[in-house]
């Protein structure tokens, strides 16, 4: 592999590693909105009683459906569970051991490489190339890097795309990035919208 490729894949993993850093942020900001939102939301429907009787009513009858299913669904369901076993690509085992090395608690007496160590354990026992790839580039620890890691990353960054683009078009987050004179706008449109679904 060249320093061209080297450098091409390095500015795949750092954009890999940017948009899963971003995608967890505004995952984590949307849970912390939700609440709020939640309590506009009942405290409009507090101020309009005829529609919070429709709208409790309707909340009601969808989880009552919900669990109706969830019932028929369990019955259907074979009782045997088979534990899926990831088979480890010999690549990712080779890097495990360079890592462990460097990061084994026997080995070494540093907390912080202390940490990557267990974060690789997890990534190991998954199979997670492109986490095992992450912790290799803390460590400057060299990789050979194929073809099929390299769709690999443009198909999580593609996919960590999409799932930010759902986080920006939920309610809670529009509602969140709007003024206060449009906030109650959103509002009634997330009720109609549970209403009539």
């Amino acid at each position: 592999m060249n320093n061209l490729e080297k450098l091409e894949i390095k500015r795949l993993l750092k954009e890999l590693y940017f948009i899963e850093s971003d995608y967890e942020y505004k995952n984590e900001l949307i849970n912390q909105l939700e609440l709020e939102f939640i309590d506009s939301v009942n405290n409009y429907l507090d101020n309009h009683p005829t529609l919070k009787e429709a709208f409790d009513d309707k909340i009601n009858q969808r989880f009552q459906e919900t669990i109706n299913k969830k019932i028929e669904e369990s019955k259907k369901e074979v009782a045997i569970v088979e534990k899926e076993i990831i088979e480890v690509d010999p690549k990712v085992k080779k890097l495990y051991r360079e890592i462990v090395k460097k990061t084994h608690p026997d080995k070494v007496k540093d907390s912080d490489l202390n940490d990557l160590y267990i974060e690789s354990t997890k990534y190991y026992e998954k199979g997670d190339i492109l986490s095992i790839y992450k912790i290799c580039d803390e460590l400057n620890l060299e990789y050979e890097f194929g073809l099929e890691e390299n769709e690999l990353i443009k198909n999580k960054i593609t996919s960590y795309k999409e799932k930010i683009e759902l986080l920006q078009s939920t309610f809670t987050w529009k509602w969140s990035s709007t003024e206060d004179s449009s906030k109650n706008q959103i509002i009634e449109d997330y009720i109609k919208i549970q209403l009539f679904r």
